[in-house]
C-alpha cells in the first residue's frame, strides 16, 4: 500500500506532497475495488491510540472502518476532509 492507506484506523496519507488533491481519492478507490477479502499490508502504522503494532488488513475493513474513506464520501469530501486534517499538522521534516 506503500503510503496511500494505513490501517483503518489510521486512515489516509497526508495531502501535503501531493501536486494533485484527487489523485490519492483515485488511487484508493481502485485498491477498494479489488475483492473484499484481498490481504493489504501496509508500510508503517502509527498505533493510534496506544494498540499494537499492526501491518494487515483486508479490502472489506478498509471499506466499513477506514476513518478517511469509510462509507460512502465522495471525492470532493475526502478532499475536504484530508485538507482540514492537513492543517493541523506539522510539516514534515525531509
Amino acid at each position: 500500500m506503500g503510503d496511500t492507506l494505513f490501517m483503518p484506523d489510521g486512515g489516509t496519507q497526508e495531502l501535503i506532497f501531493r501536486r494533485r488533491r484527487t489523485h490519492p481519492f483515485r488511487s484508493i478507490q481502485k485498491i477498494l475495488a479489488l475483492p473484499d477479502n484481498t490481504r493489504m499490508f501496509v508500510c508503517h502504522d502509527y498505533m493510534p491510540n496506544g494498540r499494537d503494532v499492526k501491518w494487515e488488513t483486508t479490502v472489506s475493513e478498509q471499506k466499513q472502518n477506514n476513518i478517511h474513506i469509510g462509507g460512502d464520501i465522495n471525492e470532493d469530501e475526502f478532499v475536504k476532509l484530508r485538507e482540514k486534517r492537513d492543517s493541523t499538522l506539522e510539516c514534515p521534516s525531509l
